[in-house]
């Protein structure tokens, strides 16, 4: 299995440029991402060469460059420019449809902007389309400090439509003024330009309310100041270019982490000083966001970012905001959907932080729905997956509906022995019954008899009872079945046994086997 998946591998790189004219540093980078497919410098000799090759060579280098790096705005904005160039806008429009709203990148989400303004622009509803593509960017990527440029574009073009009635030029007002007002309240870079300039756009527009309007604005727009401020102090060592890579502990790797969790824990400390969590937890989550575009393969980030809102929609539904705290939930839920569909399917943790997730929520159907799912999808060891699918069972429905997974694992030749020693373990503590937890032990037995950590989990839970006759009976049967290059650690654990509540001639019977092996 692991050959054949090393072969699949290879073959993702080997001669897929569609006989392009291979230099040797090129196929050398070839042979480097076929063993290590995150090998950026490799990437960036096929990168070169694509982008100066025509776009139909080009665009495997492209597919192939954004599976391993789907979350790196430069790699989708470079493709959707090729493709751009040879007015292939069909596939433009499919690459932002995979990518826009998964990749926070604000040079990618420009990218978009100025492909609606030079594609759609004969199209007789183009004022309508504009607007609803600087909304739908500003929902996305509002909260970057660095969307400025957005934000004045987007104000620059609604000062230029034309109203033809009083009644529409009343409307425009009242968009600029919200648009004026939500860019001064965010600590966006350079926000004093915003500011000044809607101070002006407010005296023109009507000198009698403009000081007040001003002044009820005026609070927030010096706390976007400040933050803003503070923001480049805390984010100037962030690398918003490095692309995600598997952990792997560098202290590049580490270092960059740093960063990214300072930055978290300002925008966690609420620098605005919001009275709403939902505003607090919107660019908490954003920095998340921002975080995990070049974190996307770090499980323990996508767990942070998951208890985080979960413990802000605890904070909402504790002050009986029932409609805001449900609404945290479900982006909670979202997260974990993304994290181990998309990035780590794999990893353990995240699924059943997930499933623990949904059974807060009351829905034990689609718990069970979600481990069958991945009992039938993961594909190394599932022993962890029954012991905690078992208890899960066993919590929500008894120790009947344990004792069912229980038996699923054991018909299931992958399954290790801990499976038995949790079953064993349940029995005993929930259903009090230590003859039933005997036998399955004894089960177990017959199939882990070899298995040293088995045996020792065994005797760990005799002795617990002060089954002295059971676990000398044990400790003998184990050592007349076990090699004695197998047996040391269970003579050693079996002397201490008798020393403790044997008699002398049961410890010098002991040591004497001891004496014999080790001599051996």
């Amino acid at each position: 299995m692991a050959a054949e998946k090393e072969s699949e591998t290879k073959s993702i790189f080997l001669d897929f440029s569609g006989g392009w004219s291979k230099n040797e540093q090129y196929r050398k980078a070839e042979e480097r991402l076929a063993e290590d497919p995150y090998d950026v410098d490799a990437w960036s000799v096929l990168l070169k060469e694509a982008q100066s090759s025509p776009i139909l060579k080009a665009r495997a280098v492209y597919e192939k460059l954004v599976k391993y790096f789907p979350t790196m705005g430069k790699y989708w904005k470079l493709w959707a420019e090729h493709e751009m160039k040879f007015k292939n806008f069909d596939h433009v429009e499919k690459i932002f449809h995979q990518c826009l709203v998964q990749v926070l990148c604000i040079d990618l989400w420009r990218l978009y902007i100025m492909y609606v303004k030079d594609t759609k622009a004969s199209k007789p509803d183009f004022k309508t389309i504009l607007t609803q593509t600087y909304e739908f960017a500003l929902q996305y990527i509002g909260l970057d400090p660095h969307s400025t440029s957005i934000w004045i574009e987007y104000i620059t073009f609604l000062k230029g439509s034309e109203t033809g009635n009083t009644f529409a030029e009343e409307q425009k007002v009242v968009s600029l003024r919200k648009v004026y007002q939500k860019a001064c309240s965010r600590p966006l870079m350079d926000v004093e330009t915003i500011w000044r300039d809607y101070v002006i756009f407010e005296q023109n527009t009507n000198k009698t309310l403009a000081s007040k309007i001003l002044d009820e604005k005026k609070g927030l727009f010096l706390a976007a100041k400040r933050c803003s401020k503070e923001y480049e102090a805390v984010a100037r060592r962030l690398n918003r270019y490095e692309p995600s890579l598997p952990p792997k502990g560098s202290p590049r790797e580490l270092q960059q982490k740093k960063q990214w969790q300072q930055y978290l824990s300002w925008e966690k400390s609420n620098p605005m000083q919001y009275d709403d969590v939902l505003q607090v937890t919107e660019r908490v989550m954003f920095a998340f966001k921002q975080c995990l575009l070049h974190f996307v393969l770090h499980a323990d980030l996508w767990y942070e970012s998951a208890l985080y809102v979960e413990t802000m929609a605890k904070v909402l539904l504790d002050k009986q905001k029932d409609a805001d705290g449900q609404t945290l939930v479900k982006e909670a839920v979202n997260i974990y959907e993304q994290a181990t569909t998309l990035y780590l399917p794999q990893n353990l943790m995240l699924h059943f932080a997930f499933m623990d997730l949904i059974e807060s929520t009351g829905d034990i159907e689609r718990v069970k729905e979600m481990y069958e799912k991945l009992l039938g999808s993961f594909e190394e060891d599932p022993t962890l997956i029954y012991v905690q699918y078992m208890r899960f069972a066993r919590r929500r429905s008894g120790v009947k509906a344990g004792r069912n997974v229980f038996r699923k694992a054991r018909e299931d030749s992958r399954s290790r022995y801990q499976v038995y020693v949790a079953a064993a373990m349940m029995e005993y503590h929930c259903s009090k019954d230590t003859n039933i937890a005997f036998k399955i032990f004894e089960l177990g037995l017959k199939r882990f008899g070899d298995n040293l950590d088995y045996i020792m989990a065994y005797l760990d839970y005799l002795s617990s009872q002060n089954e002295e006759n059971n676990t000398r009976a044990l400790f003998e049967r184990v050592l007349a079945s076990l090699p004695p290059e197998k047996s040391g650690e269970v003579l050693t654990r079996f002397g201490d046994f008798e020393v403790n509540v044997g008699d002398l001639a049961s410890i010098v019977k002991v040591e004497k086997k001891k004496t014999q092996v080790f001599k051996d």
